[in-house]
């Protein structure tokens, strides 16, 4: 079972929300100087915690998270889990099987006056890019985001982040929710986390059964879910909605 939680960061009370953070999360939230960032780390780590504390049986407080040299944050011995969020909408995916990626999207990121063609240039694969370009005008926007939140979606699940040559990933740009046909190694060799993933088996060269990736569309808002393993199927996604506080 794959679960993944919904947050409306506009409902919580920050400060309440807040209680819950460490110390040291606490002065990164206070590093922020966008009110709108500063509050969605404090209700998205707030959110994490909660859930976690649920499922090891701990205070929230008391979760040990952990950060990646990449900066992806995980706990030892427990779930994987992974975060993502835009604007007021937050998303929490949580799996017991292996490392999950998920991102969120909303349309209103880009102006209608955005030419999608020329920012894909810059970010996604050049066959990602000719896919865009055949498609009719109309509806390329909808589709740069889909393949948006399927890269972020993977490169999070990777643990790499963003910071990539857009060629490394090529995702599967005909939506058919099947593993990415190319991921490549993004980094040096010499990297010690690259070399951990590779030799767990978690990341190879041409993708393959091991990843899959699909949409996932939760309120309205494009968003996109990936991971390692065999894919899940409509029933074992379980959207749900994080209560405020």
């Amino acid at each position: 079972m794959l679960s993944v939680f919904s947050v409306a960061i506009d409902r919580f009370d920050v400060p309440a929300a807040l209680e819950d953070l460490t110390a040291p999360e606490r002065a990164r939230a206070g590093r922020f100087r966008h009110q709108g960032a500063r509050r969605a780390f404090i209700v998205m780590r707030h959110a994490l915690r909660r859930v976690l504390a649920d499922r090891l049986g701990v205070a929230a407080g008391e979760v040990a998270v952990l950060l990646s040299g990449y900066g992806k944050p995980s706990v030892a011995s427990g779930p994987f889990f992974c975060l993502s969020h835009s604007a007021d909408k937050g998303l929490l995916a949580i799996s017991e099987a292996g490392p999950i990626g998920v991102d969120i999207e909303q349309p209103n990121r880009l102006n209608e006056s955005d030419d999608p063609i020329a920012l894909a240039r810059t970010a996604f694969h050049p066959r990602e890019v000719d896919w865009l370009t055949s498609l009719p005008v109309s509806a390329r926007m909808p589709a740069f985001y889909a393949i948006w939140c399927r890269r972020e979606a993977l490169l999070k699940a990777a643990g790499v982040g963003i910071a990539v040559d857009p060629s490394c990933l090529l995702t599967d740009s005909a939506g058919q929710a099947t593993a990415p046909v190319w991921f490549q190694p993004p980094i040096g060799p010499a990297d010690e986390e690259w070399r951990r993933h590779a030799a767990a088996g978690q990341l190879t060269p041409s993708g393959g059964p091991d990843w899959w990736v699909r949409d996932l569309e939760v309120d309205g808002i494009p968003a996109a879910i990936a991971g390692i393993g065999d894919m899940p199927s409509d029933d074992e996604i379980v959207v749900e909605d994080f209560g405020s506080v």
